[in-house]
């Protein structure tokens, strides 16, 4: 197989491993069940929704778990002063590396829970399934996956913190335009 081949490829596995998780189907030994659940050592509101500060402490531990793979980064503060996580996996996450870098973010719009799910399976499928899946292991060493599960943290703090039960439809975030608008 030559690189243009080889490069397509990993495109293609990339793809189809992102198209899993949101089908809720499996790619070679990643499973993820329809049932609203928690990857294996993560948290999560009664096993369900991660509220913000949940996401916050399974980023770090998943950093602290996989050095060699996984980094985790504050790209900055959001208006009420929450950091705004990036985890960054790489065969070498502490190097800027010459190849193509692939983005994924959840909760962009406050209300929208389950895209910080999805974010938080398909980083805890890429780092635990890296050393057993010759798929994930190939795309992981050929990219530099960066993934943020909640862009705006103000909006999804506001909309049901900690209580799932407390979902408000907010959309936006909690930026004050100074004219009663938000966002």
């Amino acid at each position: 197989m030559d690189d243009e081949q080889m490069r397509a490829r990993t495109l293609m596995l990339s793809f189809v491993l992102l198209a899993s998780f949101f089908s809720f189907g499996s790619i070679h030994n990643v499973r993820v069940s329809a049932e609203p659940s928690t990857p294996q050592g993560l948290s999560g509101i009664d096993g369900t929704y991660h509220a913000f500060a949940e996401v916050e402490a399974d980023l770090q531990t998943l950093a602290s778990n996989y050095p060699n793979i996984a980094k985790l980064i504050s790209i900055g503060k959001t208006h009420e002063g929450r950091d705004i996580w990036a985890i960054k996996i790489s065969d070498n996450p502490q190097v800027e590396e010459d190849e193509p870098e692939v983005y994924y973010n959840g909760a962009h719009h406050a209300r929208e829970w389950m895209t910080t799910e999805v974010s938080m399976c398909l980083i805890n499928a890429l780092v635990e399934n890296y050393t057993s899946d010759v798929a994930i292991k190939d795309i992981v060493d050929t990219r530099q996956l960066w993934i943020i599960p909640v862009v705006n943290p103000d909006g999804r703090v506001y909309d049901g913190g900690d209580d799932p039960s407390n979902f408000m439809n907010w959309r936006k975030n909690r930026r004050n335009n100074g004219d009663g608008t938000y966002g």
